[in-house]
């Protein structure tokens, strides 16, 4: 089915900003049970779906600075939206399993335990970027205005 006068990015764009707010409401409403009742569990999947809406902004940023923009990807802001968008994805589950965690064992995950996990996956993400980049830099050079020649 497609939308009258909606490429097919904007359709993409539509939807993720559908599933955003969605992701926003069902954070408003695990929190407002963790307040309601007390459990630590509740306020980590409230900030998972948090992640998870700050993921779809930033994917969408993506698709509109790659796709509709054209930036080059030596960009520092597409970098930065790529980065943005990687830590937002991998914070998701990250805050689901302390939540999952908590709630099936009956007790909080160590602080110094998440800042580990946390900081890993603020590694990953900078190095996912820097991998991807230098893959796109690449094919942009083999692009026939920039033609190299590997031996």
């Amino acid at each position: 089915m497609e939308l009258k006068g909606l490429s097919l990015t904007g359709e993409v764009l539509l939807a993720y900003g559908m599933q955003a707010m969605v992701c926003l409401v069902v954070a408003w409403l695990l929190a407002d049970f963790a307040r309601r009742q007390p459990k630590p569990h509740l306020r980590w999947w409230s900030f998972s779906w948090i992640a998870c809406f700050c993921y779809l902004v930033t994917a969408a940023m993506a698709l509109g600075a790659f796709g509709i923009l054209k930036m080059p990807a030596s960009d520092w802001r597409r970098v930065l939206i790529s980065m943005a968008s990687l830590t937002a994805g991998l914070l998701q589950p990250y805050y689901m399993a302390l939540g999952t965690y908590e709630s099936a064992r009956g007790r909080p995950v160590r602080a110094q335990t998440r800042r580990r996990v946390l900081i890993t996956l603020l590694i990953a993400a900078v190095a996912i970027t820097i991998g991807s980049r230098s893959e796109e830099h690449t094919s942009e050079l083999q692009s026939p205005d920039h033609l190299v020649c590997r031996l």
